[in-house]
């Protein structure tokens, strides 16, 4: 809330939006309401749910064609299980998915402040090492396999000292 109330203060003046728009986005208390009162009257649509049909990523995951590692955690505030695209990412061939039980919107963090580190980042090194290993990062030609998980795989995220290898 407090983040997007931000960026909208900031942009007001390229946005063109009217008072009511502003004073809408600005009280709002929710992403859902948000978007309802800002985004869905600048990008002139009908509603939230055509915003959100219209901006969504799945509708361009069949041109997939490089490995891409998707990280879901179910606990997302901003995108829920119900809506996210478990099976569809399942079904490409270039895509390995992980799912966590918690992580948050962009979480994952572990460690002991001031030393905390990001969970993801391990994960990364060593899916991106998987796939060095089998020639996939070089564009060997193969057709490159999931090499994280082919369906969701819970792990234990946000937990100091969680292993990182699905």
């Amino acid at each position: 809330g407090a983040g997007l109330k931000a960026m909208l203060w900031s942009a007001r003046r390229h946005l063109n939006l009217s008072a009511a728009q502003l004073a809408g986005g600005m009280l709002s208390t929710s992403v859902t309401e948000f978007d309802e009162r800002v985004q869905v009257p600048l990008l002139n649509l009908s509603g939230v749910d055509e915003y959100y049909t219209s901006s969504s990523s799945v509708h361009q995951l069949h041109n997939i064609r490089v490995p891409l590692l998707v990280v879901h955690a179910i606990d997302d505030p901003l995108i829920p299980p119900h809506a996210f695209p478990h099976a569809a990412l399942r079904s490409r061939p270039h895509v390995s998915l992980v799912v966590t039980q918690r992580g948050g919107h962009l979480g994952w963090i572990s460690g002991k402040s001031p030393l905390m580190h990001s969970w993801t980042d391990k994960l990364i090194a060593r899916w991106l090492m998987k796939l060095e290993r089998r020639g996939q990062a070089s564009g060997s030609g193969s057709s490159p396999q999931p090499v994280v998980a082919a369906a969701p795989t819970v792990l234990p995220a946000a937990v100091p000292g969680a292993a990182c290898s699905p």
